[in-house]
């Protein structure tokens, strides 16, 4: 019974994806394959069905696996995509995505991240309400991202914008009995802000 023809157009494996017919060789088939770095190469359709060939082998892809899997860029990398994957309402479930370029190539991310400055730094968006992009994202220290959120409290200390807790810093005002006074005013908008004597 003869071997039944394939057709693998579209198909994905690892970083690779099928783009056309490229022809037989030594009795096998070819297939053009597009790799998530941007180059183009030929592979043969069992290497792609084994596994044996997962992507151009240029670039990251030349570094083994378990290499590039060390780097810390790259769970930021992974984090970030599962992250708008799932239903978490402050992401996936709120619409908040990962733009093509970086959904698609973990190399197009690290070329506009760059490296993390230190082990404090994680990835951050710039616009909490926005996409995960360039332009709206940059390396920052893990105590910062903490003050960036949605439900962060933003004042005017000496005509600077910046969290309750960095201006409390700052200040040596007590947190708490400024988000006290806070909450306070919240809840009766005649409470002034003026307790807090932030400024």
């Amino acid at each position: 019974m003869p071997w039944k023809f394939k057709d693998h157009t579209g198909i994905v494996y690892g970083e690779l994806t099928v783009r056309a017919h490229a022809g037989k060789r030594n009795g096998g088939h070819q297939w053009e394959c597009l790799c998530n770095c941007g180059a183009v190469t030929i592979v043969a359709a069992c290497h792609l069905v084994s596994g044996h060939t997962r992507s151009c082998g240029a670039g990251f892809h030349a570094v083994k696996k378990n290499a590039v899997t060390r780097m810390p860029e790259y769970w930021a990398w992974c984090g970030m995509r599962a992250r708008c994957k799932s239903k978490d309402p402050v992401y996936g479930g709120r619409g908040i995505k990962v733009c093509e370029r970086w959904q698609n190539s973990f190399n197009d991310f690290i070329a506009d991240m760059g490296s993390r400055p230190s082990k404090r730094h994680t990835i951050e968006r710039i616009d909490v309400n926005g996409d995960y992009e360039p332009g709206n994202c940059k390396w920052i220290p893990k105590t910062d991202q903490s003050e960036n959120t949605r439900r962060t409290h933003w004042i005017l200390l000496r005509g600077e914008k910046m969290s309750v807790a960095k201006a409390c810093r700052i200040s040596g005002v007590n947190y708490w009995n400024v988000m006290y006074h806070i909450n306070k005013a919240k809840r009766d908008p005649q409470e002034s802000f003026d307790r807090a004597r932030l400024s």
